[in-house]
């Protein structure tokens, strides 16, 4: 007997917001669009800044708050520190204990404020896996 067809393909994928630059004590956003090929699981959020240093386990030099425009949900209830939100991207532990699911042209907003009294460049990233529905 055949085993079943897959419903489904998923390859591991990381979604990257554009890279803020952002004056002292500066707010900014960025939006990301997500692609129309696949659905996005999301497992975790990274985020890392110009001014992180590279033996602080836990920086803390910006703030971010993401909302899903497709639905208008708030993945926060404010804006949280980047200390609280992601570690280093070496660390385990910090993946969502379910999966957050983004159907396939999802808008994400992320609104940054930087913590910081200098300039700073901020990337952040939301780690998963696309998952592409079979064609039968």
């Amino acid at each position: 007997m055949n085993p079943p067809l897959p419903t489904s393909k998923i390859i591991p994928f990381t979604y990257m917001f554009q890279p803020l630059t952002l004056a002292a004590l500066a707010p900014g956003t960025s939006t990301l669009q997500m692609a129309a090929d696949s659905a996005f699981e999301l497992l975790r959020m990274l985020g890392i800044s110009s001014l992180d240093n590279p033996t602080d386990i836990a920086p803390n030099n910006f703030s971010v708050q993401l909302i899903d425009q497709s639905t208008g949900q708030q993945l926060t209830s404010g804006q949280v520190p980047q200390a609280m939100y992601c570690t280093r991207s070496y660390q385990w532990g910090n993946d969502e204990k379910y999966a957050i699911q983004f159907p396939a042209q999802s808008i994400v907003i992320g609104s940054f404020v930087n913590l910081q009294n200098a300039q700073i460049t901020i990337n952040f990233g939301l780690k998963g896996y696309k998952i592409f529905q079979a064609k039968l």
